[in-house]
C-alpha cells in the first residue's frame, strides 16, 4: 500500500453542512429547509465548479425574491462558524505521511470549501476537489484523476469516506475502500489492510 486517501466531511471534520445551512439560511432570513430548498437546484453545478459563488447567489436571489449577502464569501463564513475538527484522523494522516505513505484528499467540494482547506496548509501530497477536476465522487474518473495525481496503481491506494455509495465507487476502479464509522475501526480497517498505523 502506497497512498491513503482521506474524504473531508465526515471524515476528517464532523459534517458541517447542517451547521452551514442553519448559518446560511439566517443571513436570508429563511428556515434551513426553505434554504435547502432554493440552494439545491444548483448544488451539483456549484459542486464541480460550473458556477461561480458570486453568480451562486446572485441567481438564488433573483429567482427567490432575496437580498444578496453583504459578505465577501458566505460560504466560507458559514463553513468556518461549522468547522470542528477530528483532531485523530488528522493526526493518523500526518504520522501515515512520516512512515513514507503518500496522503490525499479527495472531496465534493465547492470553490469557496477548496480554498478554505487549502489556506489551512494540512501538508496532503495531493488534493483532489470536485469544483477543481468538474467531477464529483462516485463518478469513477475523479478516483482515476487522484490516482494519476498520486502516481500509483488502485491496489495500493486506500480510500476513506462516511457515505457508502463514494467507498464503492473507489472500490470499481480497484481502490481498497474503508467506510468511515470511528476512528478506532479505520484504524483496525486499516491494519487489516496491512497499512502501518504505528
Amino acid at each position: 500500500m502506497k497512498a491513503i486517501i482521506f474524504d473531508w466531511g465526515g471524515v476528517l471534520i464532523d459534517d458541517p453542512l447542517e451547521g452551514m445551512a442553519n448559518a446560511m439560511a439566517s443571513v436570508f432570513n429563511l428556515d434551513p429547509k426553505k434554504f435547502w430548498e432554493v440552494y439545491e437546484p444548483y448544488h451539483d453545478q456549484f459542486q464541480r465548479g460550473e458556477i461561480a459563488e458570486n453568480q451562486l447567489w446572485e441567481d438564488i436571489c433573483l429567482n427567490n425574491n432575496l437580498s444578496k449577502p453583504a459578505v465577501k464569501s458566505l460560504w466560507h463564513d458559514a463553513l468556518a462558524h461549522s468547522y470542528v475538527v477530528h483532531n485523530d484522523v488528522f493526526a493518523l494522516a500526518k504520522n501515515l505521511k512520516e512512515l513514507g505513505y503518500k496522503i490525499a484528499l479527495l472531496s465534493n467540494t465547492e470553490p469557496p470549501g477548496k480554498l478554505f482547506f487549502e489556506e489551512r496548509n494540512y501538508g496532503f501530497d495531493e488534493m483532489i476537489f470536485s469544483c477543481a477536476e468538474q467531477l464529483q465522487k462516485p463518478d469513477p474518473a475523479i478516483y482515476q484523476a487522484a490516482l494519476r495525481q498520486l502516481d500509483v496503481q488502485p491496489e495500493e491506494a486506500v480510500f476513506i469516506d462516511d457515505k457508502p455509495e463514494n467507498v464503492e465507487g473507489a472500490q470499481k476502479v480497484g481502490i481498497h475502500g474503508i467506510l468511515f464509522k470511528n476512528f478506532e475501526q479505520l484504524v483496525e480497517d486499516l491494519r487489516k489492510l496491512g497499512v502501518d498505523v504505528s
